[in-house]
């Protein structure tokens, strides 16, 4: 999942958009302090391009109206799966503190020295779910000096019945932005629900100390924009809500059939309207556009269409689908 989860939701930001955001998004200070006597995930065993999971959650977690009942550790980042999802991952929602190819930092790869883990705090009804990255090493590093000089650290937090999710970010040394991820020196942080008929993400710029939150997309989003720095040790994001409006849904309820299509895409609506649609490929270039007069119903030619996973928008809703 890892580069090719991040080159997709880094592309489809650029074309997806919402007109209201289902979060409220805060940045703050406090204090980061290393899980307690947490449950490892990997056991003292060295990790790079590894997964550890799945494992049921304390308590059902939704985000973007998905409800996810387990979450794994999968290469570089937890993950949320519903139960239908644990063999196939086709319902999940990614989250990143930050876009990074990290692993293990013990180098001799006899053990560990990078645990991952989590922890459930509190009580029934008010309960936290603390997953950790600790003292993890950053891939592009190792390829590039066979050194694992630079660590980060951080948690997230989930909270049992709000929804809120919350990014504690705690020590870093990173002094070459290009061992984030390899591509170029942009900083990133995000989380993203992706489901066979649902995708939705947020994303965060600026600077670092209080980032500018953008969900879904924003058109203007130059690619490459990212966070001005790596977030401190002690800084906190906290994304609180999670419930989407209900109204665009509703006036632009359709669905797809069938799924997968070959060379022709149905599109059934819930009112009679004018719509206009548009067909983007996974590189989020538009292939295919038209608008529709007073219907609820239409298809669209697909037969020029090469097999793979596309998006079509109708007016602001957004879902997948995939030719044959």
């Amino acid at each position: 999942m890892k580069k090719i989860t991040l080159l997709a939701i880094t592309l489809l930001t650029s074309i997806c958009s919402t007109a209201q955001n289902s979060y409220t998004f805060s940045a703050t200070q406090g204090t980061y302090t290393d899980l307690v006597n947490p449950t490892s995930m990997n056991n003292n065993q060295f990790w790079d391009w590894d997964e550890f999971g799945p494992v049921a959650l304390p308590f059902s977690f939704s985000v973007f109206n998905n409800s996810f009942s387990h979450f794994m550790f999968s290469d570089d980042d937890f993950v949320l799966l519903d139960s239908s999802s644990l063999d196939n991952m086709e319902s999940y929602t990614v989250l990143k503190p930050l876009v990074a190819s990290i692993q293990d930092r013990d180098i001799t790869e006899n053990g560990s020295l990078s645990p991952i883990s989590y922890k459930t705090e509190g009580t029934t009804g008010s309960r936290i779910f603390k997953m950790e990255i600790k003292n993890a090493g950053l891939e592009e590093e190792y390829w590039e000096n066979e050194t694992l000089n630079s660590f980060l650290n951080y948690q997230i937090w989930l909270y049992e019945g709000t929804g809120k999710i919350e990014y504690h970010f705690g020590p870093s040394s990173v002094s070459n932005l290009l061992y984030l991820y390899g591509d170029d020196d942009e900083i990133y942080s995000l989380f993203a629900t992706e489901t066979p008929t649902f995708f939705n993400s947020v994303f965060l710029t600026g600077l670092n100390t209080n980032p500018t939150y953008t969900e879904n997309s924003d058109e203007n989003l130059e690619p490459g924009t990212g966070l001005s720095a790596i977030p401190a040790n002690g800084q906190i994001y906290t994304f609180t809500g999670g419930t989407l409006s209900t109204k665009n849904e509703t006036e632009i309820s359709f669905k797809l059939f069938p799924i997968p299509t070959e060379n022709e895409l149905n599109v059934s609506l819930t009112e009679i309207a004018d719509y206009n649609y548009a067909i983007y490929d996974i590189l989020g270039k538009k292939v295919i556009s038209g608008e529709m007069k007073n219907t609820n119903e239409f298809s669209i030619n697909t037969s020029n269409l090469t097999s793979g996973s596309y998006l079509i928008k109708i007016n602001n809703t957004i879902k997948k689908f995939i030719k044959n």
